[in-house]
C-alpha cells in the first residue's frame, strides 16, 4: 500500500509570499553587478534600458559616478530597473507566485510593472517622465527619525504654515516632511530644538504632498492615452494600503500617488494582518526589509540585494524546487509500480485515464527540468491530479 502524505503535504503547502518594492535614494554604483556577470537576462534588461533612455543606464549603475547616477531622473530609471532584473531573476524564473505586491513610493509602480499591468518600456518611460515633472517643483524635505506623530504635528501646527506637509508614515517613528522654500529654515530650526533625529535630503524636493498638484497634472496628461493590462496578482496602494481594484483604478492611484502621503506604516500593519508567511524585498538595499522587522512581527522578512537574504532565498524556496522535482518523480515512479487491479478491462478507459495523464505528467516533467526551472504551483497540481486519475483507475490506494 502506498502512502503519499508526505508528498500531499509537501505540494499543498505553498509559502505565501508579499513582495514589496523600494523606492527612491537608494541608488548606489554596483548595482546588479553580480547579476550581468551571472545571468544574461539582467544584461539583455539593461540594454532595453539603454535604448529607451538614450542614455547608458548600466554603464552608470555599475560603474558610476554618484553623483550623476543620483539625479533623479536617473536613478528612479536605475532603481526601477534594477528592482525589475531581481524579480525577473529570482521570482519569475523561480515560478514564485505572490499573494500581493506593494512598493514605496516609485517601488508601487515597480509592483505595478512586475504584476504585468505595464510593460517595460512602458513603465521606464513613465518613471522617467514623472521624476522630470516632480524636478519642476520647488520645495525641500526632511528625514525624521526617534520621533511620534502627535509631537511632530504640533511643531508643525507651532510653525502655522499651510505648506508644511509629513509627505510619508515610513513607521511610527519615522517621517519624511515636505515644505516650500520659504517655511524650510523654521521647519529645520524648530526641528533641531526637538529630541528628533533630523536628516535634510538635499537631492530632494518636496515629495508625494500637494506642493506636486502641477506634477501630477501633467503625469495624468501624459497616461491619458495609455492602455493598461489585468494585475497578475494583487498589488496594494501606498497611500490606501488596498488593493488596487483593476487596471482602470491605475491612473487615478498614480495621479493621488504624487499629491497624497505615503502611509508605508499602514501598508506594513496590511501585510502583518493578511495570511502573508514571507516578506521578499526585491530591489537594492534593504530599506524595507530593517522597517518590516522593526516595526511588526513579520520576521520572515529578507533582501534579495543583501548575501544574507540571498542565502535564505535559496536555503528556504530554491531547495523547495529540488523537493517538487523529487516529489514528481516519485509521483511517476509509484503509478508505473501500481499493478493493474482493474476487473473490468476496458481499453479505452485505459487510455484515456492511465496512459494519456502518464504522458502528460511525463511531458509536464521534463519540459521543467529542460529549463532548469522549478515546477509552478499550477502545474504540481495537474501532475497530482493525473496522478490520482491512474491510482483510481487501477484501483490502487488514494490517500485521503
Amino acid at each position: 500500500m502506498l502512502n503519499y502524505s508526505v508528498t500531499a503535504i509537501s505540494y499543498e503547502k505553498e509559502m505565501k509570499y508579499i513582495l514589496v518594492f523600494p523606492g527612491n535614494g537608494i541608488q548606489y554604483v554596483g548595482m546588479c553587478k553580480k547579476l550581468c556577470d551571472n545571468y544574461p537576462i539582467a544584461n539583455e534588461i539593461f540594454e532595453q534600458a539603454n535604448q529607451i533612455l538614450g542614455f547608458d543606464l548600466k554603464k552608470l549603475c555599475l560603474k558610476g559616478s554618484l553623483a550623476k547616477l543620483s539625479k533623479l531622473e536617473v536613478s528612479q530609471a536605475a532603481i526601477l530597473t534594477a528592482s525589475y532584473i531581481m524579480y525577473k531573476v529570482y521570482i519569475e524564473s523561480n515560478n514564485i507566485v505572490p499573494i500581493a505586491a506593494t512598493g514605496h513610493s516609485l517601488g508601487e509602480i515597480t509592483a505595478l510593472l512586475c504584476s504585468g499591468a505595464m510593460s517595460f518600456e512602458e513603465t521606464l518611460k513613465l518613471v522617467y517622465y514623472r521624476s522630470l515633472y516632480i524636478n519642476e517643483a520647488k520645495g525641500k524635505s526632511i528625514l525624521i527619525d526617534d520621533a511620534d506623530e502627535y509631537s511632530l504635528k504640533k511643531i508643525i501646527k507651532r510653525i502655522g504654515s499651510n505648506n508644511i506637509y509629513i509627505s510619508c508614515y515610513n513607521s511610527p517613528s519615522q517621517f519624511m516632511v515636505s515644505c516650500t522654500d520659504e517655511e524650510y529654515d523654521e521647519l529645520f530650526e524648530q526641528l533641531k530644538q526637538s529630541e528628533f533625529s533630523i536628516t535634510p535630503m538635499f537631492n530632494s524636493g518636496p515629495v508625494h504632498c500637494p506642493l506636486l498638484s502641477e506634477a501630477a497634472d501633467k503625469l495624468k496628461e501624459y497616461i491619458r492615452d495609455f492602455s493598461f493590462n489585468d494585475m497578475a496578482f494583487p498589488v496594494l496602494s501606498g497611500i490606501s494600503a488596498k488593493a488596487y481594484s483593476g487596471k482602470d483604478e491605475i491612473p487615478h492611484n498614480l495621479y493621488n500617488q504624487l499629491t497624497n502621503s505615503v502611509c508605508w506604516d499602514k501598508v506594513m500593519q496590511k501585510i502583518e494582518n493578511s495570511e502573508c508567511e514571507c516578506v521578499i524585498e526585491v530591489g537594492p538595499k534593504s530599506i524595507l526589509t530593517e522597517l518590516m522587522i522593526n516595526n511588526t512581527i513579520m520576521k520572515n522578512t529578507f533582501s534579495l540585494d543583501t548575501p544574507e537574504g540571498i542565502k535564505e532565498f535559496e536555503e528556504n524556496y530554491l531547495k523547495k524546487g529540488i523537493e517538487n522535482s523529487r516529489i514528481v518523480r516519485e509521483y511517476i515512479r509509484d503509478v508505473i509500480a501500481l499493478k493493474n487491479n482493474m476487473k473490468n478491462y476496458d481499453e479505452d478507459d485505459y487510455n484515456n485515464k492511465v496512459c494519456f495523464p502518464y504522458n502528460k505528467m511525463k511531458e509536464i516533467y521534463e519540459k521543467y527540468t529542460d529549463e532548469g526551472i522549478d515546477f509552478s504551483e499550477k502545474d504540481m497540481k495537474v501532475i497530482k491530479d493525473y496522478a490520482d486519475m491512474i491510482k483510481r483507475t487501477k484501483q490502487a490506494f488514494i490517500y485521503e
